[in-house]
């Protein structure tokens, strides 16, 4: 089955609204930066080796959504360590100290997280790919079970 993965995905999965972000009372993150991380996620995926795959928003299996959601997050995180660096301002004015922007450590480390799952689990589906293209389908009667839950 062929399901897609949008914008909107992403922003549910992370929580990204103005209801749940109440101490900025907006959308942390546009959607030119989570398109920007769908095309590059799946642009990675992709070009990985080996190269056997030109998934995109519109032809994903539904059993690779989660992969593909994960590098997305992965992305995003990224850039949110970059502007929380390129921002980070730390000042003091009579005893009391203020730092604006200084969560790039947590963001990186988030990101960091999600890129080892996202390499391992992409390196895995790759292998199986590749498997199933030389050696065709599994002849078992398990393996309608099996697929279902990889």
């Amino acid at each position: 089955m062929t399901i897609g993965l949008t914008i909107q995905d992403v922003r549910t999965h992370l929580r990204d609204d103005p209801d749940t972000n109440f101490l900025i009372g907006e959308e942390e993150f546009s959607e030119k930066q989570i398109k920007l991380a769908i095309d590059l996620t799946f642009q990675a995926f992709n070009e990985a080796p080996p190269i056997l795959t030109g998934f995109n928003e519109g032809n994903l299996p539904e059993i690779l959504r989660d992969v593909i959601l994960v590098g997305v997050l992965s992305k995003i995180y990224r850039g949110k360590a970059l502007e929380q660096e390129r921002n980070r301002l730390a000042y003091s004015d009579g005893g009391i100290n203020v730092n604006i922007s200084d969560r790039a450590q947590f963001y990186l480390t988030v990101s960091q997280q999600f890129q080892a799952d996202f390499e391992q689990r992409s390196a895995r589906w790759k292998h199986w790919i590749n498997l199933e293209q030389a050696y065709g389908g599994i002849g078992s009667d398990y393996s309608q079970f099996f697929d279902r839950f990889i």
